[in-house]
């Protein structure tokens, strides 16, 4: 449900610092990261969802059969896809 999971980079810019505290105390099932999260935010969740063994991903817009959505990438995926970008200049 892309409306209730408008990530958790965008309740940490509201709740400060309690969202990590509540990733380390509890298991969620899966992790995702909002499209307009900064990026520290969001490669500090990403590293504690490692540590914890927790699905991570990264909500991204996307244009697909003539409509745009926001979709959930594999964080790992997403890295890798902006490295590449990165290094050719286009983002």
């Amino acid at each position: 449900d892309v409306e209730r999971s408008r990530g958790l980079g965008d309740v940490y810019k509201r709740q400060d610092n309690t969202l990590f505290c509540r990733i380390y105390s509890l298991k969620p099932t899966s992790v995702y990261i909002g499209v307009r999260t900064d990026e520290e935010a969001a490669n500090t969740l990403y590293q504690i969802c490692c540590e914890k063994d927790i699905p991570c991903y990264k909500m991204v817009p996307a244009y697909l059969s003539g409509s745009f959505s926001i979709r959930p990438v594999e964080y790992e995926v997403h890295i890798e896809v902006t490295n590449r970008l990165k290094q050719k200049n286009m983002l």
